[in-house]
């Protein structure tokens, strides 16, 4: 009888560790199964992604940056990714191109050349900012949304 004890303790000793071992395995295995950049998404001819989570899409993201010529980063003070920011992206005659609500800390968007004003909200807190995108050139802008850490 002791024996049998011994042995059913081995394997729910093992069961235990397996289930561990895929917990925490399965979704770092999930996250590389993603493709690296979401789908682009359209508005009013504007072509544009948000996303950013996870290290496998933040690289990616860097990665297409290029292929953009407007790009907007979100952070807290601590340098924390910020998503779920509310962007609208006007252009210089006051026309709403874009409305969405990021899926990471990045906002990128191929647009003509000219002007734009950036809208990004988070909570109680809104920023605007004033782009220009010559031919053949890119506008950047980081904001920072003044947030505790860690949330």
């Amino acid at each position: 009888m002791q024996l049998e004890t011994i042995m059913a303790n081995k394997t729910l000793i093992r069961a235990v560790l397996f289930g561990a071992a895929l917990g925490f395995a399965v979704p770092g295995f999930a996250q590389d199964m993603l493709p690296p950049m979401p789908p682009t998404q359209t508005s009013n001819g504007v072509t544009f992604v948000t996303g950013g989570v996870g290290q496998s899409r933040i690289e990616a993201f860097r990665k297409a940056a290029s292929d953009y010529n407007l790009r907007a980063t979100f952070t807290a003070p601590d340098g924390a990714l910020m998503a779920d920011v509310n962007v609208t992206l006007n252009d210089a005659q006051g026309n709403t191109l874009v409305t969405t609500i990021t899926q990471g800390p990045f906002f990128y968007a191929q647009v003509p050349p000219g002007r734009y004003e950036l809208t990004a909200a988070y909570g109680s807190q809104s920023f605007q900012r004033k782009l220009e995108v010559n031919q053949g050139g890119a506008a950047t802008t980081d904001i920072v949304f003044n947030v505790p850490a860690g949330q």
